[in-house]
């Protein structure tokens, strides 16, 4: 979410105190899949961390311990979390960017997949 935020900022950085940027692992448009994602990045019971772990990594990580997933998962599922998930896809027209991001002009290293 950084990255996306770094976007609107540059755009909006009509004083141009921004002179670079690097995104790592951005979003610039919805997932085409939001439902199956939103069920993936918002998880409801620890079997469901386990699941969301295992997309954030390229590699086995150890599994986290009981305590963990059961703080992981009351987090996730806080009201604020509740209302960024609802906010993000009520709003996705003008959260993600799309194509308006080419109008970004500043140097960019945008680093993203393994």
């Amino acid at each position: 979410m950084g990255g996306l935020i770094a976007q609107h900022i540059a755009l909006k950085d009509s004083e141009n105190r921004i002179g670079k940027l690097a995104l790592i692992s951005t979003g610039n448009s919805p997932h085409p899949e939001r439902e199956r994602m939103r069920k993936i990045l918002f998880p409801n019971s620890e079997e469901e961390v386990s699941n969301l772990l295992k997309y954030l990594y390229f590699k086995e990580i150890e599994e986290p311990n009981k305590w963990i997933k059961k703080t992981l998962v009351n987090a996730w599922n806080s009201i604020e979390y509740q209302f960024l998930a609802e906010n993000t896809i009520a709003n996705e027209t003008e959260i993600f960017l799309g194509k308006k991001a080419s109008k970004i002009k500043i140097p960019t290293l945008i680093i993203s997949g393994k």
